[in-house]
């Protein structure tokens, strides 16, 4: 048995730990916490019969939300799994404690994670923090990276043999074909059904919080309107704290053809993004630039800010545009390039797509850092 701490029971995580349960031929159990009060996180709604076993535990929030300890101890004694895996960071306060008792008790754990902080440069030398990051690949017997930039900081400072990249993605294949089943409806068609008029679209699509500075989105279509020949639209799809004061924004400026079309699942979601050309996104992304390209979507964003890393998969003037920081013309002109040359970076997209983000990709990492860890600790 494969034991697996998550934060919370996402549903885009359920076809990994389904995939990896086929593919390790062994069962998987999943032990996960509450969602944060003010969190609009796509948690799975119903958590009955999701082809793997889970425990919900209780989870006590702590600054804004910000940090959080998980009751799991308890759950460590009622069974004896061949590899532990868990996902966290340092502000998962049960986290250190976990890999502790486990390494007592002599069972290989995994770690599975961003490696350090987003926000600067990783310094574990000279800032404690940094330290902590790295506290926890040492005391884990493997660490699952995002990517092979997160692979190649940290083996800077440990053995690059415990070092594995499972590149965090959703289920590609899944989407790949619902585009193409949608395709073959075709994109008028589409877009007369969902009824949007104009001749190209730009899009977002994730959680409406302040990190994802929609509200210089707004500011940016609107300049794009008043600036540019193009008829274009834009079309949000995702809900949270901040759509009231979207809406609200949309509704004082007179901004037309703006749709905010809510959260989106699997091929409702996939309607909106054929219909569209290019996602923009101003601010934090993250898994949402898979989602793009795998409908062939380039994606709009800037340089200078804090990212997850899936942001490494926008390659300027390839896969997307990255604008400078607050320049709002060269977001203009980044929109300009990509829908004056779409099929292009559609085409770019979607192969990228096709070799990088797979979830078998994904499960690959997994399976080469389980079977490192049994083998050493059989040793």
């Amino acid at each position: 048995m494969i034991v697996i701490y998550e934060q919370e029971l996402t549903h885009y995580r359920v076809p990994v730990f389904l995939q990896l349960q086929d593919h390790m031929k062994e069962n998987v159990f999943v032990v996960h916490g509450d969602e944060p009060r003010q969190s609009y996180l796509n948690t799975v709604s119903d958590e009955k019969d999701l082809g793997f076993s889970h425990k919900r535990v209780s989870t006590y929030w702590m600054g804004g939300d910000q940090m959080a300890f998980q009751n799991v101890i308890p759950e460590v004694l009622k069974r004896s799994p061949s590899a532990v895996i868990v996902r966290g960071g340092i502000r998962q306060f049960h986290l250190f404690p976990l890999l502790l008792i486990y390494k007592f008790l002599g069972v290989p754990t995994i770690v599975w994670g961003q490696g350090y902080s987003r926000k600067r440069k990783f310094r574990p030398r000279h800032h404690m923090i940094d330290r902590a990051y790295l506290g926890v690949v040492q005391i884990s017997n493997a660490y699952v990276c995002y990517n092979e930039e997160i692979k190649r900081k940290l083996s800077e400072y440990c053995s690059h043999k415990k070092l594995f990249v499972a590149s965090n993605t959703l289920p590609i294949e899944e989407h790949l074909e619902t585009r193409q089943k949608l395709e073959s409806i075709g994109e008028k068609v589409i877009r007369d059904r969902l009824n949007l008029k104009r001749q190209q679209y730009l899009c977002f699509i994730g959680r409406l919080q302040p990190r994802k500075r929609l509200r210089y989105l707004l500011e940016v279509f609107q300049s794009l309107r008043s600036e540019s020949k193009l008829d274009v639209g834009l079309i949000i799809i995702g809900d949270g704290p901040e759509r009231s004061n979207l809406e609200a924004e949309v509704e004082k400026e007179g901004l037309a053809d703006v749709h905010f079309v809510g959260a989106q699942y699997g091929e409702d979601a996939g309607r909106y993004l054929v219909a569209s050309d290019a996602m923009v996104m101003p601010g934090w992304l993250g898994l949402a630039v898979n989602h793009a390209f795998a409908y062939g979507l380039p994606v709009i964003s800037q340089r200078g800010i804090t990212h997850a890393p899936e942001s490494i998969h926008v390659k300027h003037g390839e896969t997307g545009w990255l604008a400078k920081a607050g320049d709002r013309e060269d977001m203009i002109r980044g929109v300009r390039e990509i829908l004056g040359r779409s099929d292009a970076y559609t085409e770019r997209c979607l192969q990228y797509a096709r070799n990088n983000l797979t979830m078998e990709t994904m499960i690959e990492g997994f399976e080469q850092a389980i079977t490192f860890v049994r083998r050493s600790n059989s040793k």
